[in-house]
């Protein structure tokens, strides 16, 4: 993050902070996790100053200034990170400058400050906030020590808090609107997701938009069926993108399309390279649209016979796409991702060290192997990058009482929803909650 735009750039100059370098910090907690031990019920201030205070401002600057140093946020060359819930939110690298004012301007008025501050290596944090009468100022320092225990102690869970946890969570009812659509777009890609759940996600209205995680797994049959006999077409030609479907569904899918729109999903299908029948191939070279047999030109299985036909169809642009069309193109490969070459050489004691290392992707690869602990996982839900939180919240084994947290976060609900760890019954009650409707009859047991 930089202060690129004019009204944190006001804010720093009135506060007297000067940017170091680009502003950016790199591989410390996000702002949102450092924020938790200032605003938790149980934390105490390290520092309080009464808000009748007669230089109220003067005295809260002067206490950060002590606390700061005392507690190694302030480095030695005065650098330290910043968050002041300003928009956009992010860390930035600052030091003070000969006139500074922190607590008289970063907050919604002077002597009500709003913020915190963090050392640059992460591990020392000092949060200033306005209570009812007072300032507290809340110093933490073996930052990474405490939010390793409290992993830990997150991570803890017994199978009778297990089962009270998601009986609890059936207790809420409602939701605002971006969470439902959070929920339904993680539970379109939830892998345990059984059949009765995903016919239900087919009854949402087709504007909320949460058929792409659809598309990108592998359905059921009877969802495909279901899918295939939904009445609205918008929503039935969407599984024209799915590289899942059969060659006879997609076959199908394309005979039953509108003139207008058999051109678009017949370039779909030649761009992605997907299978169609012997009887689908003849039918689209032999379409009455010019541009369909323009489209069917294209595609690299296209029978041999039909594309010498098209080299002398009547219209200029078949023939031009036929004449041109490059030799059949190898298959993209669809493998998984190339093993990693020192799994067999590692043991829990090294996945552990590899989740802390300062490398993104060897800590993201960590993650994804069985032998990291519940622990680490909890603790990687406070990972410096986006990515790597959010494929923690998706982690199955997150206990019960932390996933149901995650799901109900604006920023981590998707991912939650799309964790295999929640119960079918869970599944069942976010539809309730997002007021989708039930399955069409007929529909599998969950």
């Amino acid at each position: 993050m930089t202060a690129g735009n004019g009204e944190l750039a006001d804010l720093l100059r009135r506060a007297g902070l000067e940017i170091v370098g680009d502003g950016e910090a790199v591989n410390v907690l996000p702002p949102k996790a450092a924020w938790r031990p200032v605003a938790a019920a149980s934390t105490r201030p390290t520092a309080e100053v009464r808000d009748d205070h007669p230089d109220l401002v003067a005295e809260l600057n002067a206490q950060w200034r002590r606390l700061a140093t005392e507690y190694g946020v302030l480095g030695t060359d005065g650098e330290f990170l910043l968050d002041a819930l300003t928009s956009p939110r992010g860390w930035l690298r600052v030091r003070l400058t000969e006139h500074w004012d922190l607590a008289g301007v970063l907050g919604p008025r002077p002597g009500r400050p709003e913020f915190v501050t963090l050392s640059a290596d992460g591990d020392s944090l000092l949060g200033v906030t306005t209570e009812e009468y007072s300032v507290w100022l809340i110093a933490v320092d073996r930052l990474g020590e405490r939010l390793e225990a409290q992993a830990r102690a997150r991570a803890a869970e017994s199978p009778e808090e297990h089962a009270a946890c998601w009986q609890s969570f059936r207790r809420f009812t409602s939701a605002p609107e971006r969470l439902r659509r959070a929920w339904l777009e993680g539970l379109a890609g939830n892998p345990a997701a059984p059949v009765s759940v995903l016919r239900r996600l087919l009854t949402v209205d087709p504007a909320e938009r949460v058929w792409s995680a659809l598309l990108d797994r592998e359905l059921p049959p009877e969802v495909v069926a279901a899918w295939l006999a939904h009445p609205e077409w918008t929503v039935r030609r969407r599984l024209v993108e799915s590289r899942h479907l059969s060659a006879p569904d997609r076959t199908q899918l394309l005979a039953d399309a509108a003139p207008e729109d058999r051109t678009v999903l017949a370039m779909l299908t030649a761009t992605m390279g997907e299978p169609l029948t012997e009887a689908g191939y003849a039918a689209l070279a032999a379409d009455r649209d010019p541009r369909v047999r323009a489209e069917m030109a294209r595609h690299p299985d296209l029978p041999v016979q039909l594309l010498g036909a098209l080299a002398a169809d009547p219209d200029s642009l078949v023939r031009s796409r036929a004449a041109t069309r490059a030799h059949p193109r190898p298959r993209p490969s669809r493998s998984t991702d190339e093993p990693d070459c020192s799994a067999a050489e590692s043991t829990t004691e090294t996945v552990e060290l590899r989740s802390r290392d300062q490398d993104p992707e060897v800590r993201y690869r960590a993650l994804r192997d069985a032998r990291l602990s519940p622990a680490s996982v909890v603790r990687l839900l406070d990972d410096p990058q986006e990515w790597i939180r959010n494929a923690a919240a998706g982690d199955a084994r997150l206990p019960a009482r932390v996933l149901t947290s995650l799901l109900h976060g604006t920023e981590t609900a998707r991912s939650a929803a799309a964790n295999p760890a929640v119960p079918v019954a869970g599944m069942h009650h976010l539809l309730d909650r997002a007021k989708v409707g039930s399955p069409p009859p007929g529909s599998p047991p969950a």
